[in-house]
């Protein structure tokens, strides 16, 4: 449609112009005929242009689409006994459409999102189901009808639904699917003389009985069951675990067999990592001026990484009360003694100066959030130490550099200024210290660790990363290179496997394999990868057969081959999508209320159309003119002119 926005002012200059181009033409008409329509043609188009340029009237194109609706489908394995009748479903929105002037795109997504031309497209042949795919990757602007059973097995569940016109589903499914995840966590390990206790928590969110077995994987013990739960209504357990020594290696996996639809595999196993020494008579003691909440992390980081060290812990309960007796410790007899916001007192500071002064041994030193106004510590290091009216911000303008490798550190407020002058200091841009190194004493200026601490992925080196950088540099004078991380240690079969390599050391890589081993036979080699950043590689792994794999990487470093830590895992025969005929209800409902949509069991198609709501059913696109955008107007204009200019020249003045 083409309209014109015309003042009602204009009619009265057209009238004018009107009557001059009238009388124009009358007295023309008494002189030379000679070139006189040529000129009056010429003459009418120059006032024509002038008219419109001065003018400029709006002139408005309009062109009507129908709406567009996006049909997105679940194509996972666990749709395609459904795959009939859902496509009898499509072809009825679509008849709803035509009635509507509505117009339709189609997607499919499991394991990618992907545009499809037509519903012929759809295969129902993805290994799995990721929504997360679907929600990180979808752009479109169109309201949405997405048709699937719900069942998201890979990926995140918190998706982010801002921008998202409403997505109103059609959901299929014989039953409500029970959500159920088993989870299991270190809490403590005990050597004994024969054997090692692993204290373990066994945890279910399931509303049924659930029972189960764990297992231990290694490079020489291929899943050895080592004890099993009972767990009753949403409920956790405690178990304690008593591995023979002749069971244990280096690189140990405690995992329990998972259910077939849990809704995160992620948390059925842990790593224990154990040195080869790890029934050495090594002593570390922890000394906690206050409980606070540096403590769990110092804890969890002491005992997750310093295998070779026999842990014990004093701690004060209030001022003048500790759990045990202080006379009770040696601290000469420790190898390693670790500080955890102490000394606070001066009665503290007595009691383990003679020992900082004399002692060769290493001592981590952890300030803590009561630590402010004695800090003791300082007196045997180049530090100063002052109180600030008002906090100040620490930040790196840039991430921070140690040994070859960049770590990032998330900025954070401070009430105090703290600047060391030791054999290593790191610093940030306001010259406040946050580690340094003096001596035999390593300090960690950190008053609280977990607002330090980034929740940004392990594909990025974080402070986590760079204190056991330091502390292995300082006690065991070497680094890490690198480590092979996973996602699970028991999946199913077409299963998707997250793995990823993280790198301690920017030294320069010229290869870089994956080996896959079953039966102590090379299954497979993996050579090309996903480049996260310049610390870290992904891959994801898919096992078309069950059995128990190992993981191993190596690199070529030097014209050398270094190996890295050995994953196992075990490949049930088990597919979960080809096993689910159910719905789950609780995502799909979650789903279309965050969006401010519709939700109905695909047996109700029906009353879902009926109930769609679809606001400006015919977009409607303009295009608006404007003539003084339009510079060939004036090239038109100059030409006639000068051809007015040339004919008038030729016969006199017209």
């Amino acid at each position: 449609m083409l309209s014109v926005d015309f003042h009602f002012s204009y009619i009265f200059f057209l009238s004018i112009f009107t009557y001059l181009v009238y009388k124009y033409y009358y007295l023309d008409s008494l002189k030379i005929k000679r070139f006189r329509y040529l000129l009056i043609s010429i003459r009418l188009f120059i006032i024509f242009f002038l008219t419109v340029l001065i003018i400029n009237p709006n002139v408005k194109h309009s062109i009507n689409n129908n709406k567009i609706i996006d049909i997105v489908v679940d194509n996972s394995k666990s749709m395609n006994v459904k795959s009939e009748l859902l496509k009898e479903d499509i072809n009825k929105i679509i008849k709803w459409g035509d009635k509507k002037s509505l117009s339709f795109n189609f997607y499919i997504f499991g394991d990618s999102l992907r545009r499809v031309l037509n519903i012929n497209k759809i295969t129902f042949k993805d290994n799995y189901t990721s929504f997360s795919k679907f929600f990180d990757n979808y752009k479109s602007d169109n309201n949405i009808f997405l048709l699937s059973d719900g069942l998201n097995n890979h990926g995140s569940e918190n998706f982010d639904f801002d921008n998202f016109n409403p997505v109103n589903i059609l959901g299929y499914g014989d039953e409500n699917f029970s959500k159920s995840d088993i989870s299991i966590e270190l809490l403590d390990t005990l050597y004994y003389s024969d054997s090692l206790r692993i204290d373990v928590l066994v945890t279910s969110t399931s509303r049924e009985k659930k029972t189960g077995e764990i297992y231990l994987n290694n490079i020489s013990n291929r899943k050895v069951r080592i004890g099993a739960y009972d767990l009753k209504d949403k409920n956790n357990k405690k178990i304690s675990l008593y591995v023979p020594n002749d069971k244990i290696d280096i690189n140990n996996t405690i995992f329990i067999n998972n259910e077939n639809f849990e809704s995160n595999y992620e948390n059925n196993k842990f790593n224990l990592l154990i040195t080869k020494d790890r029934f050495s008579k090594k002593k570390l003691l922890i000394i906690s001026g206050s409980i606070s909440q540096n403590t769990n992390y110092i804890k969890s980081l002491i005992k997750n990484n310093l295998f070779d060290y026999k842990i014990n812990h004093l701690y004060r309960i209030n001022k003048n009360l500790w759990n045990n007796s202080f006379s009770d410790y040696q601290l000469d007899n420790y190898d390693l003694v670790v500080f955890d916001d102490f000394p606070i007192y001066q009665k503290d500071n007595s009691l383990v100066s003679d020992f900082i002064n004399t002692s060769s041994n290493k001592i981590l030193y952890f300030l803590g959030p009561n630590n402010f106004t004695n800090n003791y510590i300082l007196e045997y290091c180049n530090c100063s130490f002052s109180k600030l009216n008002k906090p100040i911000l620490n930040e790196l303008s840039n991430n921070f550099d140690y040994n070859n490798n960049s770590y990032y550190l998330k900025p954070n407020e401070v009430s105090f200024a703290l600047k060391c002058d030791g054999e290593q200091d790191f610093s940030y841009d306001n010259s406040n210290s946050f580690i340094s190194i003096n001596n035999n004493i390593i300090l960690f200026f950190i008053p609280n660790i977990n607002d330090f601490k980034s929740n940004t992925s392990v594909d990025k080196l974080l402070f986590d990363d760079l204190v056991l950088s330091v502390i292995d540099n300082e006690i065991y004078s070497n680094n890490r290179l690198f480590e092979l991380f996973s996602d699970s240690e028991n999946i199913n079969i077409d299963y998707p496997l997250d793995i990823n390599l993280k790198f301690y050391d920017n030294l320069l890589i010229n290869d870089l394999t994956l080996n896959i081993y079953k039966d102590n036979f090379i299954y497979k080699k993996i050579r090309d990868f996903d480049i996260e950043n310049k610390n870290s590689v992904s891959k994801t792994l898919f096992f078309e057969s069950s059995g128990d794999f190992l993981l191993e990487a190596e690199v070529v470093l030097n014209e050398s081959k270094i190996a890295s830590n050995i994953i196992s895992i075990s490949v049930n025969e088990i597919n979960s999508e080809l096993l689910n005929n159910d719905i789950d209800i609780e995502l799909l409902s979650i789903i279309s209320n965050n969006t401010n949509g519709l939700f109905y069991k695909n047996i109700d198609i029906d009353e879902f159309l009926e109930n769609i709501e679809i606001s400006n059913v015919n977009n409607v696109n303009y295009a608006k003119y404007d003539f003084k955008n339009h510079s060939y107007l004036l090239l038109i204009l100059i030409v006639l002119l000068s051809l007015e200019w040339y004919v008038r020249n030729k016969v006199g003045l017209v």
